[in-house]
């Protein structure tokens, strides 16, 4: 596991550069690879007032979520949206499949999915907000063999 500090580093300087970052505890940044970020905890997710993310805060995300973050398909990502100013932060899950992606993100009311390959939004239509009938945490990914 990359120690936090560092990661919290690489995480505020990916989101400094790039508007954004998804980024992996164990493997680092994502960006490029074959793999949709979808967030399917929304009640862990943070709005931020600000487009700058300091490193301290992402530090504080990471130890908060280290519960799901042990899972090698859960990430810190973070995304600017530039329509007003916002920083988002969450545990963002990545599958390799566009419509397992697109159907969690439905289930979870996200904005929409990001494809870290060619590093492109794609909206769902959803608020961001959670829904009110939330699974335990435990039961939002598909099982690892499923495709």
């Amino acid at each position: 596991m990359i120690p936090v500090d560092e990661a919290s580093r690489q995480i505020s300087a990916l989101h400094r550069t790039h508007g954004g970052s998804t980024f992996n505890v164990y493997f680092g940044d994502l960006s490029g690879e074959p793999l949709y970020a979808v967030s399917v905890y929304p009640e862990r997710s943070r709005i931020l007032s600000q487009e700058e993310l300091d490193p301290e805060i992402v530090q504080h995300f990471i130890v908060d979520n280290l519960d799901l973050l042990e899972d090698p398909r859960n990430n810190v990502g973070t995304w600017l949206n530039r329509d007003d100013g916002d920083t988002y932060l969450d545990v963002a899950s990545t599958l390799p499949s566009r419509e397992q992606a697109v159907g969690l993100a439905r289930r979870y009311n996200q904005i929409g999915i990001f494809d870290l390959r060619v590093s492109e939004l794609l909206e769902i239509g959803g608020t961001g907000g959670p829904p009110s009938d939330l699974p335990p945490l435990e039961q939002r990914l598909p099982d690892r063999g499923a495709s």
